[in-house]
């Protein structure tokens, strides 16, 4: 009997095998807020790593005295079903009337994209706490027409839609506690149609290290246009609460934004020892006739 490539062959054909095409596990930019001395500003700042374009700039509003957002060196942490976020450096504390912290990015051609962040809320503004908002608002081409991902201002569940209008906003049924930390992945697809729908995912609390379809808790949104490419992030709040915000990042894949720590040496080591020995009872046992 002919193998199958030697019958293709025999039949004048060639088998093309398509190999989709592997999306990355490294972030394209990534923010872990690793600056000092503790209290340093962020504007300013340019650290961080992949395809960031520009430095962090404060916006003030014309309410304040100046920029209210300060880096912390002890960073924040995050785990799910015993899973936890890889994490470094610090993180940064927001307050003030208006914060507003912006940075561009190059998004290297990709119109689906991954944005995950840390979020807390540490204590209450000056307008009640369904006022209080923080989040993150995504960039694209379109003016005006941005999203915001997180706490918004209209109420304490974690939300979507557009940011500075709480108008056709998405909310699921998890309140974000105070002090307590959320991990936020957002999937963002362009519809490079001027015109056309965008649509977002927001996962919420999703396990790192996971596979993106076992988690299901999740809300959509596909009615907003925010233009043909991605061009940067704002981290913002307001009514003078207080906020934490850490571990930004941005990728091409889930796995890029949620990752968690690699096993170390040792726990390698102590499977591949437990495996030996497993081997080595199984090997005897047969030789006895077990």
């Amino acid at each position: 009997m002919l193998s199958h490539s030697r019958a293709f062959a025999a039949l004048g054909l060639t088998l093309v095998i398509s190999v989709p095409a592997i999306a990355s596990t490294t972030p394209i930019a990534y923010e872990g807020f690793a600056y000092t001395p503790n209290g340093v500003l962020l504007a300013g700042q340019n650290g961080g790593t992949g395809t960031w374009t520009g430095a962090w700039a404060e916006n003030v509003d014309t309410s304040e005295s100046g920029p209210n957002d300060t880096v912390l060196t002890s960073g924040l942490t995050y785990s799910s079903s015993g899973q936890s976020l890889l994490t470094s450096g610090g993180l940064l504390h927001s307050t003030g009337v208006s914060s507003d912290d912006t940075r561009t990015f190059n998004p290297s051609g990709n119109t689906v994209l991954y944005y995950s962040f840390l979020l807390r809320h540490d204590s209450l503004g000056n307008q009640g706490s369904t006022a209080d908002y923080g989040g993150l608002v995504i960039n694209g081409t379109n003016a005006g027409t941005d999203l915001f991902v997180g706490d918004p201002g209209e109420n304490n569940f974690i939300s979507i839609g557009q940011a500075g209008t709480g108008t056709g906003e998405v909310s699921s049924a998890t309140t974000l506690a105070m002090n307590t930390v959320a991990f936020l992945v957002a999937r963002v697809t362009l519809n490079t149609t001027n015109g056309a729908a965008d649509s977002l995912r927001l996962y919420i609390n999703p396990t790192p290290g996971s596979l993106e379809a076992s988690n299901t808790d999740f809300i959509d949104k596909n009615n907003l246009d925010i233009g043909t490419a991605f061009t940067g992030v704002e981290l913002i709040s307001g009514f003078n609460a207080g906020w934490t915000f850490d571990e930004l990042r941005i990728g091409d894949s889930f796995a890029a934004v949620t990752p968690a720590p690699e096993p170390s040496s040792v726990g390698l080591l102590a499977i591949a020892a437990s495996g030996l020995l497993l081997r080595r009872r199984r090997r005897t046992q047969s030789t006895q006739g077990i």
